[in-house]
């Protein structure tokens, strides 16, 4: 149980951050010297199409949880809110996630963001229902209306569980959000659904 509930907690990291997917950037450049290399870490300072659209997921969100913990019964569903902050001039946003996971208290806090060196959305997930941190990354789709994260994280006796991480885009103001695991020796399975809606 403790597993299903650490992939909700994760799950929520990612979750309204990729709206991002709809934006594409143009990739780092290379590093020569002097006055050249300045440039060129000048150059991966700017924001560009990608942290725009971040900079749209700026407020609060109510998020519809659903999570399987038997892929042949009903999932458990809870209710949540995130609320999206620009940070360091745009180049990041701050999540701020407050909720309840199967009865019991939540919250989290995530930074996410776009790297202009590697062309890939990048996003760091830290919650109360555990001590250690999630990193994921992952590019745009082609259709330009999602976004595909991988990571991974670790259980109880540091067994590492990876995660793949599914964006759709429907508009500004709504999105889904689809969490696949894999644990050691098993297939990928569905993890949980997140539904995101703009709070009005």
């Amino acid at each position: 149980m403790r597993t299903s509930l650490r992939m909700i907690c994760v799950a929520v990291a990612i979750a309204g951050a990729f709206l991002f997917g709809r934006a594409r950037a143009g990739e780092g450049e290379g590093c020569g010297g002097g006055a050249d290399e300045m440039a060129a870490w000048m150059k991966l300072a700017e924001k560009g199409p990608a942290h725009a659209e971040m900079a749209k997921m700026a407020g609060t969100w109510n998020a519809e949880v659903k999570s399987f913990h038997d892929p042949s019964g009903q999932p458990d569903v809870s209710q949540g809110k995130s609320v999206f902050t620009a940070v360091l001039g745009g180049r990041f946003m701050r999540q701020d996630y407050q909720g309840s996971m199967m009865g019991m208290p939540f919250e989290g806090i995530g930074y996410h963001g776009f790297d202009n060196a590697t062309g890939e959305y990048v996003s760091l997930w830290m919650d109360s229902m555990g001590t250690g941190m999630m990193l994921s990354k992952g590019k745009p789709d082609a259709s330009g209306k999602g976004a595909s994260l991988t990571g991974s994280f670790f259980g109880p006796g540091g067994i590492e569980i990876k995660s793949r991480i599914v964006m759709k885009f429907e508009s500004d103001d709504k999105h889904l959000m689809e969490m696949y695991m894999v644990m050691p020796g098993m297939p990928e399975m569905k993890a949980m659904e997140i539904n995101y809606t703009r709070a009005k």
